[in-house]
């Protein structure tokens, strides 16, 4: 009798002590590391039109071009901004008049939508836009972004 109640204790306690490893375990890996106070946001998985407007308003909000490049005819620009409260929209604008040059130019600007977003979070994020339309196929053209230093060369 005496090695029957050990035998249940003994269970008792593997299936405490298993119970307690499970919830361990679970509970650290619901556990969420900060290390910085900057957020990367994914690439979007579709481009963006470019919006063609000849007046365009040249107010934006706040941000910074860190880096842009042309991927076959799209444009990928990595931006950073503060905010983190609220979404934040950005648009590609040009006036689509191409500059006579060779090769030819052509001026974008992009702005930037806040929504009054007052939280001061370090966002960073890639956004992609379509260039499909911007020149005839066989040329080159010469993006002129505002805001950014840089060379942006696209061929067709």
């Amino acid at each position: 009798m005496d090695q029957q109640l050990n035998t249940n204790q003994n269970t008792k306690s593997m299936r405490v002590l298993t119970l307690l490893f499970v919830l361990a375990a679970l509970s650290c890996s619901n556990q969420k590391e900060v290390t910085s106070n900057t957020t990367e946001k994914k690439v979007q998985p579709l481009a963006k039109k470019v919006v063609v407007e000849r007046d365009y308003d040249k107010k934006t909000d706040a941000f910074q071009i860190q880096s842009a490049d042309v991927v076959e005819q799209q444009l990928h620009i990595e931006v950073s901004y503060s905010g983190g409260c609220e979404g934040h929209v950005f648009e590609l604008f040009t006036d689509g008049l191409l500059m006579k040059s060779l090769p030819p130019k052509q001026n974008f600007f992009l702005k930037h939508y806040a929504n009054k977003d007052a939280c001061e979070q370090l966002i960073k994020e890639t956004l992609v836009f379509d260039l499909t339309g911007s020149a005839s196929p066989g040329n080159t053209l010469m993006i002129l972004l505002q805001q950014y230093d840089g060379e942006l060369r696209m061929d067709f």
